[in-house]
C-alpha cells in the first residue's frame, strides 16, 4: 500500500470525476482527492490541470456554484505560471472565465491561446462566429 503516492492519489481522484459525469453527487468526493493531491504535489502542472477539467466537468452539469469555477482558474492559473506555453490550459482558461462572465480575461487568454496555436482547432473554435452581411448591388436594367 502506498497511501501518498501521487499516482493513487491521482487516480482516486479520476475515478471519482468520472463517476460525476453519471452522479453528479460524485464530484465532491472527487474534489477532496483532488485536493489530497494538490497537497501531495503542488508543483506539478498535470495535477493542477486535471483538477481544473474535473472542476469545470463538475460546472459544466450546473452542479457547481462561482467557487468551483474560480477554483478552476486558480489551477489554471498555477499551470501557466509554471508552463506558459501550455496551450490546453490556456483553452480551459478561456472556457472558465466566460463561464464565470469575465470578458476582458477571457479576451487575454484567448489572445495568449492564438498566439500558442493559430491554426489548433481548439483555439478556433472559441473563436466568435463570423457573420457575413449580404450586400446587393442594383444594376441597371435587371
Amino acid at each position: 500500500r502506498q497511501p501518498k503516492n501521487v499516482f493513487n492519489l491521482m487516480n482516486l481522484a479520476r475515478v471519482y470525476g468520472a463517476l460525476g459525469a453519471i452522479d453528479p453527487s460524485k464530484y465532491p468526493v472527487s474534489d477532496g482527492w483532488w485536493k489530497k493531491t494538490v497537497a501531495d504535489d503542488p508543483t506539478d502542472y498535470q495535477v493542477h490541470e486535471q483538477y481544473a477539467q474535473m472542476l469545470m466537468a463538475w460546472g459544466d452539469t450546473g452542479g457547481a456554484n462561482a467557487s468551483e469555477y474560480n477554483n478552476a482558474v486558480t489551477q489554471l492559473n498555477d499551470v501557466v505560471h509554471a508552463r506558459p506555453t501550455q496551450l490546453t490550459a490556456w483553452v480551459s482558461l478561456v472556457k472558465v472565465y466566460r463561464a464565470l462572465g469575465k470578458t476582458s480575461e477571457a479576451d487575454a487568454a484567448l489572445t495568449t491561446a492564438k498566439t500558442l496555436g493559430p491554426k489548433d482547432p481548439t483555439v478556433t473554435a472559441l473563436e466568435p462566429p463570423v457573420t457575413a452581411t449580404a450586400t446587393t448591388t442594383a444594376t441597371a436594367g435587371g
